[in-house]
């Protein structure tokens, strides 16, 4: 009877780290194999001498250690290109994980307490979002819950529509002049009236997913058109429009007060928005921006 091979997993994974060619033999390179030294050189400006380290590849990951490969890899210790152990395995692993260092948006369905729950967050990769639902679910929620699900979203832009307390509108005005408030809880107090949504309770608003083709024309005649994804959590879909404008004119008061400062011009942009694609977003929470952040600095 043909006996099965055994499947190879991480379980099973023979994997150390030696400089003994009879422990190399017949397995695979586990890590690339580089030569480090280090250079000296003068920096023009200050003068002073500089070291830095340099690496060159001699073996790729997952090489099968043959003889003639053993016979390469000794002659690098001998010459002194390797100092320090390789790590070697039984299994052939080429491929490796891609690090992306960017925040991406994701939603998880999470069971809390028996109740499930659907969240809304910012994070670099699948395990790190993993860790941030854990540490935000212990110190919000009570009672056991369980990750039931996990998925990643294209580029989008997150808008809160938000209200400060009650005020004039000449008080709003002055405010957002002397950069009190945002643009975008100044434009919504200006339209709806500050005190009637000032009241207003913060469940009532709902996650709404948008495609949103923008047109623009700038002061020097200059006109263009992108598109660009948002997620806008507000109180029903028509003021979408009016929170996504409110980000492209305070986008766009950003950057004419950067190019101000630097001494140089900047042509002023105006926005027409057209809506090709809206949709709520079934989201319990908003896990903030800044929790996540606290995640990719680590």
């Amino acid at each position: 009877m043909k006996q099965e091979k055994e499947i190879q997993t991480r379980l099973n994974e023979v994997r150390i780290k030696t400089l003994e060619p009879k422990k190399m033999l017949n397995m695979y390179l586990g890590e690339r194999v580089v030569k480090k030294w280090t250079e000296d050189f003068v920096d023009e400006d200050t003068k002073e001498a500089v070291s830095v380290e340099r690496t060159e590849k001699l073996f790729e990951r997952g090489m099968l250690i043959d003889q003639d490969l053993l016979a390469k890899i000794q002659f690098s210790i001998q010459a002194g290109e390797i100092t320090e152990p390789i790590t070697v395995t039984n299994q052939n692993r080429v491929a490796y994980e891609f690090k992306d260092t960017g925040a991406h948006l994701w939603t998880a369905k999470v069971s809390v307490d028996g109740k499930r729950r659907k969240f809304l967050l910012y994070a670099q990769c699948i395990e790190q979002v993993i860790d941030i639902l854990r540490d935000y679910i212990e110190l919000n929620y009570k009672g056991g819950f369980s990750i039931m699900d996990v998925k990643g979203f294209k580029e989008f832009v997150i808008l809160k529509d938000s209200l400060s307390d009650p005020m004039s509108e000449d008080d709003l005005n002055v405010a957002y002049l002397k950069d009190e408030i945002d643009i975008v809880t100044f434009a919504n107090a200006l339209t709806h009236g500050a005190q009637d949504q000032n009241g207003a309770a913060e469940g009532q608003k709902k996650y709404y997913s948008l495609e949103v083709a923008i047109k623009y024309q700038d002061t020097d005649g200059r006109e263009g058109e992108y598109s660009q994804d948002f997620i806008v959590h507000t109180f029903d879909s028509e003021r979408t429009l009016l929170v996504i404008k409110a980000y492209l004119k305070m986008q766009d008061d950003k950057a004419f007060k950067k190019f101000t400062d630097e001494g140089r011009e900047y042509a002023r942009r105006s926005f027409s928005l057209m809506i090709e694609k809206l949709q709520p977003v079934n989201v319990g929470c908003l896990i903030p921006l800044e929790f996540s952040q606290a995640y990719f600095e680590k």
